[in-house]
């Protein structure tokens, strides 16, 4: 359980603010086969290493431009050749020079790996091979790694208002997230927008902790702008990265999917992995967000039995244009999408599945047909 105490606007994307009109799933306005399930192929699957390496909890799976695959796992950041064969551990464990007490958030450029160490914070950059090239200790604190924008790394950190911790009730709170830019000294610089998140506070003995209701989510467009939700309704955000503001909104009309927390009161995210599920009536809209060429698909937390999670796709100007179900494997529940391991490349997908005994592997699907 997470805990926390106490200069080009992109031509096709204008200012403004578009708002699908229709039900639950609004009819698409330019596939003709929106709502179709993919077929997925399986081509690859990557298991336990034996004495190399170990899966406990693989998340963050990103593809390199050569094709090779990056997953982390606890005190593990491991690469993969694109046919999956395990080419090397990259973490090393500690606080000196190259070394880690954890990955919070990491980038892959064209020659480095860009990597987020929250406690203490620090920025490092290896080679694809784990040899260090640098690393700096940011004057911003960063709390997400999102982006590379002319030779500076775009972050974010988040601020939560003062509150009583002491007593036994719990509570909503507003946690505000800004954008900074750092450049390779360390310095950095804030950006003006404020981008509220609702919060929840447990109190535990004579302290609490809090958790995020709706995460902040900024996924990179086309090197010139994020793509930003931060909101438990369905809500996207153009954000310019040159001239560092908003630019666009838009969305569609979307039937909000209840909350299901287990007995326990907690969320199972992968087997082994949970948090505590806050009193909410209705799973976030919007789980996840990936761009696909120039399209924006946004992973809903809509899951439909033997078709799998509801997927909506925008184009470069911010239109609903079609829906489609990426099967997925069973037992998944709503609000577990929003941690889900899983990354689209090229015609292909990368997710994480478990067998009967809770054993990791990490799956490369061909998807047909094509989006």
């Amino acid at each position: 359980m997470r805990k926390t105490f106490i200069g080009v606007i992109i031509p096709m994307m204008l200012a403004g603010r578009v708002l699908m009109t229709a039900g639950d799933v609004p009819e698409a306005t330019g596939r003709k086969k929106a709502g179709r399930v993919l077929s997925l192929k399986e081509v690859m699957r990557i298991k336990d290493g034996r004495n190399d390496y170990y899966f406990k909890s693989p998340r963050d799976i990103r593809i390199a431009p050569d094709g090779c695959i990056f997953i982390v796992d606890d005190d593990q950041f491991l690469k993969f050749s694109p046919e999956g064969r395990f080419l090397k551990n990259l973490y090393k464990k500690g606080q000196g020079p190259g070394e880690l007490e954890g990955i919070k958030d990491y980038l892959i450029t064209d020659d480095a790996l860009v990597i987020l160490q929250l406690q203490p914070e620090k920025l490092m950059l290896i080679t694809h091979d784990g040899e260090l090239i640098s690393e700096l200790r940011p004057n911003f604190s960063t709390a997400k790694l999102f982006a590379v924008h002319n030779d500076q790394y775009v972050t974010a950190r988040y601020s939560i208002p003062e509150f009583d911790a002491v007593g036994k009730e719990s509570s909503f709170i507003q946690v505000e997230w800004t954008l900074g830019y750092i450049d390779g000294e360390g310095g950095a610089e804030e950006t003006e927008p404020r981008f509220p998140t609702r919060w929840y506070t447990q109190r535990v003995g004579g302290g609490a902790f809090a958790d995020h209701i709706a995460d902040f989510i900024a996924v990179p467009y086309r090197n010139e702008a994020l793509i930003l939700c931060h909101a438990e309704e369905y809500g996207l955000k153009l954000f310019d990265l040159a001239r560092k503001r908003v630019v666009k909104e838009f969305g569609r009309k979307y039937r909000r999917v209840r909350a299901t927390p287990d007995e326990s009161g907690k969320i199972e995210i992968r087997p082994g992995i949970s948090r505590f599920a806050p009193p909410v009536r209705y799973a976030n809209d919007v789980q996840q967000v990936f761009v696909r060429g120039e399209e924006i698909w946004v992973m809903t937390s809509t899951i439909e039995p033997h078709k799998g999670v509801l997927i909506d796709v925008f184009d470069s100007r911010g239109e609903y244009v079609d829906h489609f179900y990426l099967p997925i494997q069973s037992g998944i529940k709503p609000e577990g999408l929003e941690e889900f391991p899983l990354v689209f490349r090229d015609d292909f997908v990368f997710m994480a599945e478990y067998d009967e005994d809770g054993i990791p592997a990490i799956v490369k699907y061909r998807i047909t047909p094509q989006p």
